[in-house]
């Protein structure tokens, strides 16, 4: 019984590889069933055979990238060292409207053929053996330069390159130690004029009898749909597989789709997928060095289903958040946030929700790992205290997603409830992934901070004491103001979460800056979809998400972003400015109101505006939508190092009040007050 096996070839790229190969493509089995269909069978002499192989058509306008591809699937196959059978495979690459020497400067130019890549030769002799790892571009017989009798001489050209095709191909079919793929671009160019059926069916059945991979390409004008009944329709019918490429009209910003519109070899990603060109150079400057080529973004609805087919069970129950958080007197939220969980900050501009938001996402699980920095945190704890009761070990991993900002957030500069105060040492990025210049179009910054040195630093913990380790790292995510399409951004964001090690994922992400999406980013406020599509992504990661939200009654895409970060919410929180800023200027220069009082007690007037917030958990447990005062106040003095001197800095804090508080309704100067952290024994101390 003869032994069936597929052979996968690359692409050059992975996400056409998933495209593809849409069951399976994605789950590091291999690269996308492009070329082979049936693989390698072993008949019962031991003697390696191969079954049908598959006709792959590229098709697509003048400058659509059609020999880009080509040459970097040729790359991408003769390149890499296979473990199964056959592990060595060459290319015959076959240019009738290109020289080979243009053809290698073009590849060279993308990356094909580098140091780690095959070799490629300029032009294979009549007489040349190839050895394997190799792309070697060979020639044709020239078509006539003669006019007359075009019908004649068409035929006659025809005949004349099958018999030489065939003669490559019973050479090639012969190999023992290498498997050839030919590549013949392109068919346009093949007689002068579009080829008839029977010859491309001669054509390709040549192919599939000496069992030997073949991909062509066809120049279609843009206004010509393959599936219109005329010359174009008969390869894309004849073909196994066939990649459609296409320029998008009527849009300021010119834009390529890929479309893999048929495959009899497997189910392939249905859709059009956006897709660029990128040279080393170009790369470079934009800081996707690895991705060069034709270089594919998956459909945001790609992109979604494979996120949901991936998705596992977290390996926590929930999020612990910050204790000043859930008291009853003040937000009344739960101490364990389930996921994934949502919430929807919003508000006007000026209500502090970034504030809120960053505590809110450097939310927190139980860490049972161990690394260097902890090891060394618990023998210096247990040296300085001699206790035995280990703290506990609580660690956060957020992602923040800003568009249009500077790329940096001032973590000392933001006001953190009191228990997140050691977030302030958030100041110094640990790795910067991409290079800022003209054409990066992200930036992406890392931070760390732990409460270690700070509990070291406690006068004395008694064995009764329950105390609370926690560190926390901070990833900056910043898109530039530009021309970012959808496809690209969830791209980035996906692989940015993807990145990460299994055992270390994101915890939280917070959305920020989205007032940016409507003047900064043409072609994602043009999207519906996109907003709706990020929150979806996050939420196949059981991450817990927070958006932010400024309501803007101008701006029907800020509305449709406010509706999204509400419908998807598990918990809602809105914002309110009090009093409104005409209304405190009158209080401030109105003396009868300040002087309205039944004991003759004249009030201090208001003089600062005031922010309250009502919270809503539309899933969990029910609330009495009370409002509460949030406001910011300066801590006590610090000293901190500023261009190596040393200054006094005033950190701020964030605070709570119910709202029937008479210190902020009577007095905007009344001092809010803290129960102060004591360290009586048996307490829970929180540094």
């Amino acid at each position: 019984m003869a032994e069936l096996e597929r052979v996968f070839l690359e692409t050059g790229d992975k996400e056409l590889n998933n495209l593809l190969n849409a069951d399976d493509g994605d789950k590091g089995l291999c690269a996308g069933r492009l070329i082979v269909e049936g693989g390698k069978v072993t008949d019962t002499d031991g003697k390696v055979q191969f079954d049908e192989t598959s006709i792959v058509l590229i098709e697509g306008g003048a400058g659509t990238g059609k020999t880009t591809l080509a040459l970097q699937i040729a790359s991408a196959v003769a390149g890499k060292i296979r473990e199964q059978e056959p592990k060595n495979w060459t290319v015959i690459y076959l240019s009738l409207e290109q020289t080979p020497s243009s053809l290698r400067h073009v590849a060279e130019s993308f990356g094909f053929g580098g140091k780690n890549g095959p070799k490629m030769f300029p032009i294979l002799a009549a007489d040349t053996q190839p050895e394997a790892h190799q792309v070697l571009f060979s020639r044709l017989s020239p078509l006539p330069l003669s006019e007359s009798k075009k019908d004649t001489a068409a035929e006659n050209t025809f005949e004349t390159r099958f018999a030489e095709l065939q003669h490559m191909a019973l050479k090639q079919s012969s190999a023992t130690d290498y498997r050839a793929l030919f590549v013949i671009d392109s068919l346009s160019a093949f007689i002068g004029k579009p080829l008839e059926r029977s010859q491309l069916y001669q054509l390709f059945t040549l192919f599939r009898t000496q069992k030997i991979p073949l991909i062509v390409t066809l120049e279609q004008p843009d206004n010509t749909n393959s599936s219109g009944g005329s010359e174009f329709e008969i390869p894309c019918f004849l073909a196994d597989i066939v990649i459609k490429l296409t320029r998008e009209p009527g849009s300021d910003y010119l834009q390529f789709y890929l479309e893999v519109s048929k495959s009899r070899v497997c189910r392939q990603g249905l859709g059009k997928h956006l897709y660029k060109t990128r040279t080393v150079e170009y790369a470079k400057e934009t800081g996707d060095k690895d991705r060069t080529g034709l270089v594919v973004y998956p459909s945001v609805h790609f992109i979604l289903s494979q996120a949901r087919s991936d998705q596992v069970k977290s390996p926590h129950d929930g999020f612990i958040i910050a204790k000043e958080l859930n008291k009853e007197e003040l937000l009344d939220l739960e101490p364990l946030i389930k996921h994934p969980a949502c919430f929807a900050l919003q508000g006007p501009a000026g209500t502090h929700k970034l504030a809120l938001g960053l505590n809110l996402g450097v939310s927190y699980v139980v860490e049972t790992g161990m690394d260097k920095d902890k090891e060394e945190f618990i023998k210096q704890f247990q040296c300085r205290f001699k206790v035995a009761k280990l703290p506990e070990f609580l660690k956060a991993k957020l992602l923040v997603v800003t568009f249009g900002g500077q790329g940096e957030i001032k973590f000392d500069g933001v006001a953190w409830l009191k228990e997140q105060s050691y977030l302030r040492e958030l100041i110094n990025p640990t790795d910067t992934s991409a290079t800022q210049s003209g054409k990066t179009k992200q930036t992406q910054e890392t931070y760390c901070a732990s409460n270690y040195k700070k509990i070291l630093n406690l006068e004395r913990i008694y064995e009764t004491d329950s105390v609370c380790a926690k560190r926390a790292e901070v990833t900056v995510l910043t898109f530039q103001i530009g021309v970012l399409t959808p496809e690209e951004c969830i791209y980035r964001i996906r692989e940015v979460l993807n990145q990460q090690p299994e055992e270390s994922p994101f915890h939280s992400v917070l959305i920020s800056d989205t007032a940016e999406l409507c003047t900064g980013f043409p072609l994602l406020s043009k999207d519906p979809m996109f907003f709706v599509a990020l929150l979806d992504l996050f939420a196949s990661k059981r991450l817990l998400t927070v958006g932010l939200g400024v309501r803007s009654p101008d701006s029907p895409y800020l509305r449709d972003i406010n509706l999204a970060l509400m419908a998807k919410a598990t918990h809602r929180m809105r914002f309110y400015h009090y009093p409104e800023v005409e209304e405190l200027m009158e209080e401030m220069v109105d003396d009868k109101r300040r002087k309205e009082n039944p004991k003759g007690k004249e009030l201090t007037p208001l003089t600062e505006q005031l922010v309250s917030v009502v919270i809503d958990n539309v899933t969990g447990k029910h609330y009495k939508r009370e409002p509460k005062w949030m406001r910011v106040e300066e801590g006590d003095p610090m000293k901190i190092m500023v261009s190596g001197r040393e200054e006094l800095y005033k950190p701020k804090i964030l605070k709570f009040l119910t709202f029937d508080d008479p210190g902020i309704i009577l007095d905007a100067k009344a001092k809010i007050a803290n129960t102060a952290l004591t360290q009586e024994e048996g307490k829970t101390i929180d540094v």
